[in-house]
C-alpha cells in the first residue's frame, strides 16, 4: 500500500472519550475490535461518508495512500510503538451520514 496520499489533509491529535470502540489492526487485514477507556490518537483524518466511500473515489483510501506515501508515521515523535490505530468517529447521524 505505499503509495502518494493527499497532501491537503493536516495532522490533527484528538483526545477520545470513555468507551470509544476501536480498530486495533496489527495485520491491516484483520483489524480486531478493542475497548479502552481513553487514549490520545495523533495523525490525519478526513471526513467522509458511506455514500462517498463506495464511489470508487473515496476519501479512506486516499488516506491510507498518505499516510504510507509521504512518511506520515515517521513524524509522530514519542510513538509507544508501530502500532496503527483505526479510529471511526464524530458520527453526524446513522450509518448514512457523515463522520472522521
Amino acid at each position: 500500500m505505499k503509495t502518494s496520499l493527499l497532501h491537503s489533509l493536516l495532522i490533527v491529535a484528538a483526545t477520545l472519550v470513555f468507551g470509544t470502540t476501536i480498530l486495533s489492526a496489527q495485520d491491516t487485514m484483520k483489524p480486531t475490535p478493542t475497548q479502552q477507556d481513553a487514549f490520545d490518537v495523533i495523525g490525519i483524518q478526513v471526513r467522509t461518508n458511506n455514500a462517498k466511500e463506495t464511489t470508487g473515489d473515496g476519501a479512506i483510501p486516499k488516506l491510507w495512500q498518505r499516510l504510507f506515501g509521504e512518511g506520515i508515521l515517521n513524524q509522530i515523535p514519542d510513538k509507544a510503538d508501530q502500532s496503527i490505530i483505526v479510529v471511526y468517529t464524530n458520527y453526524a447521524s446513522d450509518w448514512n451520514g457523515d463522520y472522521d
